[in-house]
């Protein structure tokens, strides 16, 4: 009977022991997974801001397009009105 008290003491240490470092092991793994996560967010933020400021130009852009056409569109109606009225 002492002989197996002799044996398992050791080994429920060395077993207690594997357990304390693999939790630390996993909490260090754990940490580094949260930093690259941290990482990824702010890479994901900073694209969907340069996204935005870029649908914001593109926007602008498009405005000053419809603008510069309807200017055309009513020169040509003013064209069509002087034409028929025989100017």
């Amino acid at each position: 009977m002492t002989n197996k008290k002799k044996v398992m003491i050791p080994i429920s240490i060395m077993l207690m022991g594997l357990g304390v470092v693999t939790t630390i092991l996993n909490h260090k793994k754990f940490i580094k997974v949260n930093e690259k996560t941290d990482s990824v967010k702010e890479d994901i933020k900073s694209v969907l801001r340069y996204q935005e400021e870029r649908n914001n130009q593109i926007d602008s852009e498009l405005d000053e397009l419809r603008n510069e056409v309807a200017c055309c569109y009513e020169h040509f109606e003013e064209y069509t009105k002087d034409k028929n009225n025989g100017r």
